[in-house]
């Protein structure tokens, strides 16, 4: 009774096939993890066979899944529950829609579903680069959501159901499959034939569960990830195979098929290491029209053999009957049925390059990725243009992480001429191509060359772009028009910036008397200053966030600094302004321009996703770095320029000490590595260096270019971010540069309150940030700095 490990041939098939000579309608109860479609182990045998039984399904969408597949099979029921040792409830996790649409998981984890939370937190590579434990499985747990599925004990739900006796038990672990083996009662019910997916299960709970079985007076054998347990007398090898051969054989030639497939069957099933009662039965199958299992059960011959050279006449006649029926089936959109044929016809023919178009394009239609991609990685070596293979393979590289492959494709793809593929398709596997070549750092001369043949070409689709009606396909090809012109921007920066930042139009202390430049510089002297706090927004989200940022700044700071808070378009109104903020301390100081949003004729431009309010957005995100450039020039000290709805939370002194002899330090998003995203614009530290001013510099004329031209991406400040980074890396070699530790310096993780005011340096609130939460910790600050409690905004109070 030890546990055996088998070859390639289905033992589940002939257990099946064995049960049925003796029991016409065998009774089945399977347990989650599948489902009545045509990859289902159980799926030919449930109608050939004439199964009746349960199918228990915990995900709901699966489950009415199977309420509306079992209306064909009227002898199946599908009841929604969880198999628990005690009855009540449990929750099952999955990773929210946001996870995805964001890009921070790959597009595979959608379909993982899961009683076992800790398994969706532990591998945290799938976010990426190289990330900090803490900050990664923080991440995770924040995409993470649940539905309550009902729990139920086995013997609860065989009395519900009126279950009396189960021949077939088959089940997917999930990590729990000891856990049902233990529930389950043999005393009750003892089934034929037991069979489930061991692979969630750990070494010792495998052992655990065949020793279990084997106490019960099974048979167990292990065939790849399945384990398979038969109840004595079920596999018992027959001294009688020649003759029953013989008879069988005899009863196909006189045309009493079907008799000679009821014993060939059972042939199999006493000698599944024969290749004799599985020709023979091969040969059944054809003479019946089952040409899937004829061509199955070949293959088996051959795989115990290592030939078919004494069947070929067979294999042939059966072959040469499949592809016209497969060609029927296409044209007749048969594709459930042709799928069929998939796996034998390319086992026997992988390079049948007619029937593997044909198979591709049918799993494609069937949404079965993973039997679609394997039909393409046949079929590109004999069709290498062939755009559907090109594009499912493209997909599968991307999912392992296989960039070589991915860069090969993509570019294939991208340089194809008369495409079927929708233009802005083709943009977004351009752009997915450029944040391979562009993320990482200066691009090497031969991938300078492909990011602008790439740019070329995404221009070139949106120029021959013609709009159908669909808005949302129209404003993705801007989308991806207006990144890859962002990213050809860049060609126009030469070895040293042009031009020079001006001057704010007006400066003003926090007591609200007028300031010049000089006086700023002198401000700076007096003080000491060791560096500078920049922030700049237009006059709503100045009246929204100003208050709270300097609150955050002067309780927070610990060495001595100017706080520099830049309203866009304000200068008429400095004033009223200082008012807003309310407080008096010498090292604010208010900055305004005159910039009128009306006299904007640039339109800005995002991804349908992204809705942009009726303001010059892109203008708006800009001016932040003129005036960082101004400032880094007029002041010679190091300048932090952050978002307006950031919290300083710790100082920056030992930051300062860390970040001595760098350049420029960034805020790198390792959770979204894209042109628009990978270096984020609400953290950015320069240095008053001679490559601290270069890289100002560029970023000041690279924005002012961008802003210049008739489109512009909504996004242009973060592409200008990383483009310029390089284009600094490129003409000064010995650039300096460093990124913020965004575990402890900045959260890149989206919060929906602040959970811990000592975690992060700088705290972004982002637009999810449920801002009353914030109340105590600024009455906290006032007290501190002896200021009376203000009015807080937004009705928080």
């Amino acid at each position: 009774m030890a546990v055996a490990s088998q070859g390639t041939h289905d033992l589940l098939a002939d257990a099946i096939a064995s049960l049925t000579l003796w029991k016409s309608s065998p009774f089945f109860v399977q347990i989650s993890g599948c489902t009545p479609v045509p990859n289902d182990p159980l799926h030919s045998h449930i109608a050939r066979r004439g199964l009746s039984g349960l199918i228990i399904e915990p995900v709901f969408a699966r489950y009415q899944q199977l309420v509306q597949q079992s209306q064909e099979m009227p002898l199946v029921k599908a009841v929604h529950a969880s198999i628990s040792g005690i009855d009540g409830q449990r929750p099952l996790w999955f990773f929210n829609a946001e996870a995805f649409s964001r890009g921070i998981l790959p597009p595979h984890l959608a379909t993982v579903i899961t009683f076992a939370q800790e398994s969706l937190l532990a591998d945290i590579s799938v976010l990426g680069r190289a990330t900090a434990e803490e900050t990664a499985r923080d991440l995770l747990a924040s995409l993470l959501d649940q539905t309550m599925v009902r729990a139920v004990r086995l013997d609860t739900l065989f009395r519900e159901q009126g279950v009396r006796q189960v021949d077939i038990l088959r089940f997917d672990s999930d990590g729990y499959g000891l856990d049902i083996l233990n529930a389950f009662d043999f005393k009750r019910a003892r089934p034929a034939v037991i069979h489930y997916r061991h692979e969630g299960l750990s070494l010792a709970d495998r052992r655990t569960a065949a020793e279990l079985l084997m106490a019960q007076g099974y048979r167990v054998a292990i065939q790849g990830e399945d384990t398979i347990a038969l109840r004595d007398g079920q596999a018992i090898v027959s001294a009688q195979t020649p003759s029953l051969l013989v008879m069988a054989t005899r009863l196909l030639a006189e045309g009493r098929t079907a008799d000679a497939l009821n014993m060939a069957d059972h042939l199999v099933m006493l000698n599944p290491e024969q290749a004799e009662p599985l020709a023979l039965r091969a040969r059944c199958h054809q003479s019946l029209g089952n040409l899937v299992e004829a061509l199955e059960d070949f293959i088996r011959v051959r795989d115990l053999t290592g030939s078919l050279t004494d069947h070929l006449p067979f294999v042939s006649a059966v072959l040469d009957q499949v592809l016209p029926r497969v060609a029927t089936l296409f044209s007749e959109c048969g594709f459930e049925e042709l799928a069929r044929y998939v796996v034998p016809v390319t086992t026997l023919l992988p390079d049948h390059a007619p029937f593997l178009e044909v198979a591709t394009r049918t799993m494609v239609l069937l949404n079965r990725e993973t039997e679609a991609t394997r039909c393409a990685q046949l079929l590109l070596p004999l069709r290498p243009d062939n755009e559907l293979c090109l594009h499912l393979l493209t997909t599968k590289s991307r999912n392992e992480r296989d960039w070589p492959t991915f860069r090969r494709l993509v570019t294939a793809l991208a340089r194809k001429a008369n495409s079927i593929v929708e233009p802005q398709v083709r943009q977004l596997l351009i752009l997915e191509l450029l944040n391979l070549l562009i993320c990482p750092g200066r691009p090497e001369p031969e991938d300078q060359r492909l990011v602008d043949e790439m740019t070329g070409i995404t221009s070139q689709l949106a120029a021959s772009h013609v709009p159908d009606g669909n808005a949302e396909k129209d404003a993705w090809v801007a989308h991806f028009d207006a990144v890859s012109r962002g990213i050809r921007l860049a060609e126009e920066l030469g070895p040293v910036p042009t031009g020079t930042a001006v001057a704010p139009a007006r400066l003003m202390t926090a007591r609200g008397l007028p300031i010049t430049p000089a006086g700023l510089q002198a401000k700076a002297k007096e003080l000491s200053a060791q560096t500078v706090l920049l922030v700049a927004a237009d006059e709503r989200y100045f009246r929204r966030y100003a208050r709270l940022f300097v609150l955050s700044a002067l309780r927070n700071l610990d060495v001595p600094a100017l706080i520099i808070v830049h309203v866009i378009g304000g200068a008429a109104r400095m004033r009223e302004l200082v008012d807003v903020i309310g407080i008096d301390d010498d090292r604010l100081i208010l900055t305004g321009d005159d910039f009128d949003p009306s006299q904007v004729t640039t339109t800005c431009i995002a991804d349908p996703q992204t809705p942009i309010p009726n303001l010059p957005v892109a203008h708006f995100q800009s001016v932040r770095f003129e005036q960082a450039d101004y400032l880094l020039h007029a002041l010679n000290l190091p300048v932090f320029v952050a978002d307006i709805d950031c919290l300083l939370l710790r100082g920056v002194g030992d930051l300062l000490h860390r970040m001595q002899g760098t350049d420029v330090v960034f805020n790198c998003n390792d959770f979204a590595r894209m042109v628009c995203s990978l270096l984020t614009a609400n953290l950015l530290l320069i240095a008053p260096t001679e490559t601290g001013r270069a890289f100002s510099g560029f970023l000041r004329q690279y924005l002012s270019l961008a802003l210049s031209r008739p489109t512009v991406s909504r996004w242009i400040d973060q592409i200008g971010l990383l483009l310029v980074r390089n284009h600094v890396q490129t003409v000064v070699p010995t650039a300096s540069i460093d990124y913020f530790a965004t575990e402890s310096d900045i959260n890149n993780i989206v919060y929906r309150q602040l959970i811990s005011p000592d975690r992060y340096r700088f705290f972004a609130l982002y637009q999810k940030f449920y801002l009353p939460s914030l109340a105590p910790l600024i009455r906290s600050w006032e007290q501190d700095l002896s200021l009376s409690p203000s009015t807080l905004p937004w009705g928080w109070e």
